[in-house]
């Protein structure tokens, strides 16, 4: 038979391990909940991140060729059949380094100069993402007319290499130029580039 001291020893030691045990579960809850926290915020990064890629969505586009005159190609606004703006006018001077723009438009010079140049209009729906092009030039261009092209820069006498129709006239256009080489690599006693392409890049939102 136990005394009374002992039994209220057993008693004292049964409450010990309860209370043990209950600290132990508290904080394994505990832990459980940091963990779940910390696991919740790289998928609300993702999510974000989706989110914003979805808000910038690239809408339509028009690829084609431009041969440049003298190296010289430009970009200009087309209204009731005819080239119009700074850059189909002459007002804007053939640039000392790439491009140099205007009211409505801007004169390009081409790299090279022995073969055609690649141009690509794209309309976005909203500033789309920066990339590994090279970019020459971002502003904005108030358009009347809503359509443009390209074509050589003594373009007098033939039609327009490349129209892009943005389907919106009187607005003021942010846009972006950029451009890309694509060439052949080097190989010991050939030209440095047997194969060469030139990209240009004109992408349109509001």
């Amino acid at each position: 038979m136990f005394g009374l001291d002992q039994v209220q020893l057993i008693l004292i030691l049964v409450l010990l391990v309860i209370v043990g045990l209950r600290i132990h579960q508290w904080r394994s809850r505990r832990s459980l909940i940091r963990t779940e926290h910390v696991t919740e915020r790289p998928l609300l990064t993702r999510a974000s991140t989706r989110k914003a890629e979805a808000m910038s969505s690239h809408l339509r586009a028009v690829t084609g060729e431009v041969s440049p005159d003298s190296g010289l190609f430009i970009m200009a606004e087309v209204a009731d059949g005819r080239l119009a703006g700074s850059a189909a006018e002459g007002d804007i001077e053939p640039p000392d380094d790439q491009i140099a723009a205007g009211d409505g438009g801007f004169v390009i010079r081409a790299r090279y100069t022995d073969h055609v140049a690649h141009v690509r209009f794209e309309l976005w729906n909203e500033s789309p993402p920066v990339d590994a092009w090279e970019e020459l030039w971002t502003g904005q261009l108030l358009l009347k007319s809503g359509l443009v092209c390209v074509t050589g820069w003594e373009y007098a006498g033939h039609s327009p290499d490349v129209e892009f129709d943005l389907g919106q006239r009187d607005t003021t256009w942010s846009a972006r130029v950029s451009t890309k080489i694509l060439q052949t690599e080097q190989e010991v006693g050939f030209p440095q580039a047997i194969a060469r392409v030139e990209l240009y890049r004109v992408r349109f939102w509001t």
